[in-house]
């Protein structure tokens, strides 16, 4: 069970830091964008000023797609930790095909202000289109039923043994890396 520090944190669903960071990404393209517009000498390219709009509508698709679903669930087994992988996965999936797709966008932009082309162009949408259906197929395969995701119905594992320091060998667990 999660604990919250603050009474307004409760509000506040598990997509609220992952959205901020697509806002920021969105800022710093656009932010990257403006300032290229501006050495560019009067050329401009919609692949470039509309670049922002990928990250953008990638927060917004994760805002709308993990209302009420945790992040992550380290620890959990069965159906529950099944179906919380393939959330992780999705979301992994998720932001890889938007980091894709949006430099692609950058790249053709670049392109068409230099006034030049590369065949080798056509590989960031497809790739970016392939990661996105990876997305849409875990995240579907995950399901929606929050007795699936209910982490008080998994079993839980035991936590690892305390590391010893005669046992080089002996990692510690990973943490949650969207906390």
């Amino acid at each position: 069970m999660r604990t919250y520090k603050h009474a307004s944190q409760k509000t506040k669903g598990p997509a609220v830091k992952p959205v901020l960071h697509y806002i920021i990404a969105a800022a710093a393209v656009l932010l990257f964008a403006l300032i290229y517009d501006h050495y560019s000498h009067g050329v401009h390219s919609l692949f470039m000023d509309l670049a922002f709009l990928i990250p953008l509508a990638g927060g917004l698709l994760v805002w709308l797609g993990s209302r009420g679903i945790p992040i992550c669930a380290p620890g959990i087994t069965g159906a529950a930790g099944d179906a919380a992988r393939r959330l992780v996965t999705a979301r992994r999936s998720l932001a890889a095909g938007i980091i894709t797709l949006t430099a692609g966008s950058i790249m053709e932009g670049i392109f068409l202000i230099a006034g030049t082309s590369s065949r080798y162009i056509i590989a960031y949408p497809a790739a970016g289109a392939v990661l996105l259906a990876i997305a849409a197929v875990y995240r579907l395969r995950a399901g929606t039923a929050s007795s699936r995701l209910d982490p008080s119905a998994a079993v839980r594992i035991p936590g690892p043994a305390p590391r010893r320091p005669s046992d080089p060998d002996t990692a510690a667990p990973l943490p949650c890396p969207h906390r």
